[in-house]
């Protein structure tokens, strides 16, 4: 199973996210900048477990595109049943 932790207290703007998220990848395939192409690697990636942590402080952060970052994690964990989110 493959995991990952996002840190959300190093969201400190839309670019910041995207670098942090893509980082905590690595080899699993997210390239973009955008939530369409974190939704796409997500839902290819197989069994994995995603972590998510300092939400809150996140979502301070970057107000209303945290919530679309957890709304698309949420999504891509529905979508493709191998995807476990843990909110700590």
């Amino acid at each position: 199973m493959k995991k990952a932790v996002f840190d959300f207290s190093q969201f400190t703007d839309r670019r910041a996210a995207h670098g942090a998220m893509r980082a905590a990848l690595g080899e699993y395939g997210y390239e973009g900048n955008n939530l369409d192409a974190l939704y796409d690697a997500l839902t290819s990636m197989g069994d994995a477990e995603i972590t998510l942590i300092n939400t809150k402080k996140g979502r301070t952060l970057i107000d209303d595109y945290a919530e679309k970052i957890l709304r698309t994690l949420i999504d891509a964990a529905e979508d493709s049943g191998c995807v476990t989110l843990i909110i700590k």
